[in-house]
């Protein structure tokens, strides 16, 4: 073999070697836990264990060994908090809280890494309220951070998170928070505690924010519509011939021909108008919604292929609205399909559509379509009819934990826990236990409501669950004792704490929801 072959095989087993130990070290990366150069990473795991010290000395002196070391560790704290979901009893409730806590110490670096982290927390993960509750220790410091980028998180952790900004508020620093918002999220969770007089007081502050809110009121349709009632003057058969032999109508000769409806020949050529390609949206809404004032019902499919058109301007939304109050069954039965289509244009244009009418009727299909849409865009959206009416829809909201969907039963419990309605905790505690992945969605959500209603949930949970697991049962009762010590030390309503400090409630208010009159 020649010195040139020996090099070049030689050269080939270092290349060899080295993409060994390169996939090597890439597995060990994709780990739980991060890979953390040196020994910081056997350190970082000596002073959480310490965490569950109950000596405070110790507990302190790992807290500030902790925070020494910068936020380069929070990717490692997050993953120690995701063990409260893969392995419960790994660590104690204690040691889960002071994570929380240091978590919620970084701010706006924990802001950052928490939205990634986010998306793959599961609904019923015990991982949410723990992440709610280091979201709420950021609060105090850094709400401006959170309303600014409210779009950028998911809506059914961004209303928690207004819900105990509002709380620790007065009405004067809520507003201020609210001018220097941006985004409709914030605004749609903020809807339970906006009125008419508190709008108008923000206008002082911020007369484009209160816009905002009003044309939020008026997409959820919170004023009644007015329907046409002009008179209609039926046309003779010459003008009626004319406008039946042209090749198309304006939508003004639709309105004209809508007199003569009761002709065979123009509503045959009004169905035509909704099919034709060629169409204008303009013209097929206008038709559409003259034929439901004639008293045409089986309209179900022409407007289906209205909401999927590719530009659908708020003039035609408008003439649609109008169509569904004309025939409001028909008219819902295509609307609640659409609110859980996979298009997203769909989705928007049916629910601004559906909420002209008598909202509690279909309470359960905008339930549905929030939980079908969870951690999207159109959370806010489908959320949006239902939170401007609280007060009015709350009942039903509540009474939708016992719904033999799953979705819905989900998604109102969700609710629930951040905008409670009334007897919730007892309805809550009554079914649980009866499925199992129920079970965590309900002790999340005693969680998320925080000290006063913890009360009452534990004294029931103590006489056991038969079927619940026992330990875990256990591992949750410690941890609504934590947080309601935690609330006892704050003086209020449990939320993030900070490592180093207490945080203290600047006002505390009740859940009172003010609704727009």
């Amino acid at each position: 073999m020649s010195a040139l072959s020996a090099l070049l095989i030689g050269f080939l087993l270092l290349v060899a070697l080295l993409l060994l130990f390169s996939q090597r070290d890439t597995e060990g990366s994709a780990t739980n836990i991060p890979r953390i150069r040196g020994a910081l990473q056997p350190r970082i795991a000596r002073h959480i264990d310490a965490l569950a010290s109950t000596d405070p000395a110790v507990c302190k002196a790992a807290q500030n060994a902790l925070l020494s070391m910068g936020a380069g560790i929070i990717p490692y704290l997050l993953a120690h908090l995701e063990r409260v979901d893969s392995a419960p009893f790994e660590l104690t409730a204690a040691q889960q809280l002071k994570i929380e806590a240091l978590l919620a110490d970084f701010g706006p670096q924990t802001m950052v890494q928490t939205r990634r982290f986010l998306r793959r927390v599961h609904r019923v993960s015990p991982v949410f309220p723990a992440l709610l509750r280091v979201l709420q220790g950021i609060a105090p410091d850094f709400v401006d951070e959170v309303s600014s980028r409210g779009d950028e998180f998911p809506f059914s952790l961004l209303a928690p998170f207004v819900k105990h900004v509002h709380r620790q508020s007065s009405e004067e620093e809520f507003l201020e928070i609210i001018a220097r918002s941006e985004g409709d999220s914030f605004l749609v969770a903020c809807l339970p505690f906006l009125s008419e007089e508190l709008v108008d007081r923000l206008a002082t502050i911020s007369a484009a924010r209160a816009a905002d809110i009003r044309a939020l009121w008026f997409r959820v349709a919170l004023q009644p519509i007015a329907l046409p009632t002009d008179p209609r003057p039926r046309l003779d058969e010459n003008a009626l011939r004319e406008l039946l032999e042209a090749e198309t109508n304006t939508a003004a000769e639709v309105v004209q021909l809508a007199a003569n409806l009761a002709d065979p020949r123009v509503h045959e050529r009004f169905f035509r108008l909704i099919a034709a390609r060629e169409s204008s949206t303009e013209v097929a809404s206008t038709a559409l919604r003259e034929l439901a004032r004639a008293g045409v019902r089986d309209l179900q499919p022409q407007l289906n292929r209205l909401l999927r058109a590719p530009q659908l301007g708020q003039a035609d939304i408008d003439r649609l609205r109008v169509m569904a109050l004309f025939c409001p069954e028909p008219a819902a039965q295509a609307l609640t399909i659409s609110l859980r289509s996979e298009t997203p244009r769909v989705v928007v244009r049916a629910a601004e559509i559906l909420c002209v009418l008598p909202l509690e009727n279909y309470v359960h299909a905008y339930l549905k379509a929030l939980g079908r849409h969870r951690y999207s865009p159109l959370e806010p959206i489908l959320a949006a009819p239902i939170l401007a009416r609280w007060e009015v829809l709350s009942d039903k909201v509540v009474e939708a934990v016992e719904h033999d969907d799953r979705e819905i039963q989900l998604t109102a419990v969700e609710l629930v826990a951040v905008y409670p309605g009334p007897s919730v905790v007892p309805r809550l505690l009554k079914v649980l236990g009866n499925q199992d992945y129920f079970t965590e969605v309900i002790l999340n959500a005693l969680e998320v409501m925080g000290p006063s209603i913890l009360v009452e949930g534990r004294k029931a949970l103590r006489h056991g669950v038969a079927s619940v697991d026992g330990d875990l049962m256990q591992r949750r009762l410690e941890l609504l004792e934590a947080l309601e010590q935690l609330a006892a030390t704050n003086g209020g309503e449990s939320g993030g704490t900070r490592a180093g400090r207490v945080q203290h409630p600047q006002a505390t208010k009740s859940d009172t929801h003010a609704t727009r009159k």
